[in-house]
């Protein structure tokens, strides 16, 4: 049966339009102040960038990382070079991108905004959550690969390792802000839910290491040169480096400027 609409809105904020329709009244007015909130919380963001530019942010851009593919193609054989490619991205996300979205998150932070990136991290989390569900699927997959002798378990092992590092590792970067800019109870929400429904049931080690990368952003400083950032990046490479370890893969990075 077809539903009446009831409420139509078109707003513009800062050039971006914000359209808000409903069948009902009830929690209009309440779900146009909340994506009005967030609208303006991810504008803050990419308006941060510019003025979170610092010699931390300048480095990062003069460093390049590159990855060996060490062992991966005697364990994962013909997908060896598109995991290659996949970490690839991961690392630089990590590790060269990871200043500046923090910087930038931070000032959104301290400016006014920190209510309605935690509203944006809590929706990602959930997310996060609800993609459990999919991961389900893909490991029933790659079972079904080892049952029929096409996939060995540690390949599948390593598979499923590789999808819970691209996937959720990079919340790290979201979440460390918060602590960084003396709002630690939200990034202690937004980790509560992590942890109860994400984090247990990640391939082992993946929950250190997101804590691990975590503690690492919080470390960063505004005034670091490119060799300070070089070490830095190290650590944060180690981490991801060494969980890909406990899963039999062994791979080098090169971090230089």
């Amino acid at each position: 049966m077809p539903r009446t609409i009831k409420h139509f809105s078109l707003d513009r904020i800062d050039g971006t339009e914000l359209r808000v329709v409903a069948d009902t009244d009830g929690g209009v007015l309440r779900i146009i102040e909340v994506e009005e909130e967030v609208v303006r919380a991810l504008l803050a963001h990419e308006h941060a960038h510019p003025l979170a530019e610092c010699p931390t942010t300048r480095a990062s851009r003069t460093l390049k990382l590159e990855l060996s593919a060490g062992n991966l193609h005697a364990i994962l054989g013909d997908r060896a070079d598109d995991i290659l490619r996949v970490l690839n991205s991961v690392g630089k996300k990590l590790c060269l991108d990871s200043p500046r979205e923090v910087f930038a998150n931070d000032l959104a932070i301290s400016s006014g905004f920190g209510d309605a990136l935690l509203h944006i991290n809590k929706r990602n989390v959930a997310n996060a959550a609800a993609g459990m569900t999919w991961r389900k699927q893909v490991q029933r997959a790659l079972e079904g690969e080892v049952a029929e002798k096409r996939l060995t378990e540690a390949a599948a092992n390593l598979l499923m390792l590789v999808g819970d590092v691209q996937g959720y590792l990079e919340l790290a970067i979201e979440i460390a802000p918060f602590y960084r800019a003396g709002k630690a109870e939200g990034g202690r929400e937004i980790e509560s839910i992590l942890q109860e429904e994400v984090l247990p049931k990640l391939r082992p080690g993946v929950s250190a290491a997101y804590f691990a990368l975590r503690e690492r952003y919080e470390a960063l400083e505004m005034e670091m040169s490119a060799s300070a950032l070089v070490q830095w990046g190290n650590g944060v490479c180690s981490v991801v480096g060494d969980l890909l370890a406990s899963e039999g893969a062994q791979i080098e990075h090169r971090l230089y400027d």
